[in-house]
């Protein structure tokens, strides 16, 4: 959708728009963040807490904002949503299979809701080994880049950023809207 990584040296975020003010004002600081504590602290700890050996201990994903090398064109969207281009450290950064992670998402939010017990059973068991495998499958930021074309189709490349983003370092590219993409002007003329 966007232009590879290797020209631009810009990574994308997805931010909901209840956050954007402070994102524009303050940056992206992973404390700052409205929508955060709700969706995804506990589900964030579960995965901190299978970390396996080959993880420096500098990344903690409960502390980590997110962001993505790019999006396929038919990339389903949540409305609501804020697109952002972010200039980042990567030396602060890590690589790992956001199709992993998203496989134990659904199953840890829904573990607690009568009807899904079975769930709690998966996580205890299968879920553990799913997300070290997310860990062990992860890598530095640097060694994604050499690599990245050899991985397997279905690696999802999703970067953990360890520091804050300085508003500088972010641009508003697009607001999501019903499920359609809108730039900044379109959204002006819009509403106009």
């Amino acid at each position: 959708m966007f232009p590879d990584y290797n020209e631009t040296h810009i990574l994308y975020h997805v931010a909901c728009i209840s956050d954007l003010s402070n994102i524009l004002k303050y940056g992206l600081r992973f404390s700052q963040r409205l929508s955060y504590s709700n969706k995804y602290l506990a589900f964030h700890k579960f995965m901190d807490r299978n970390r396996t050996s080959n993880v420096p201990i500098w990344v903690v994903r409960e502390r980590a904002l997110f962001a993505s090398f790019n999006f396929r064109d038919d990339q389903i969207w949540h409305s609501h949503s804020a697109i952002l281009s972010i200039k980042v450290n990567e030396d602060y950064c890590w690589v790992a299979n956001e199709n992993t992670a998203n496989y134990l998402y659904e199953p840890f939010i829904l573990k607690r809701i009568p009807g899904f017990a079975s769930l709690s059973d998966f996580l205890y068991n299968k879920g553990k080994e799913i997300a070290k495998e997310y860990w062990r499958n992860s890598m530095c930021f640097k060694d994604y880049l050499l690599k990245r074309n050899t991985l397997d189709s279905n690696y999802d490349a999703e970067v953990l950023i360890m520091n804050d983003i300085k508003p500088m370092d972010i641009e508003l590219l697009a607001i999501v809207t019903d499920h359609r993409i809108v730039t900044v002007d379109e959204l002006n003329q819009t509403y106009k």
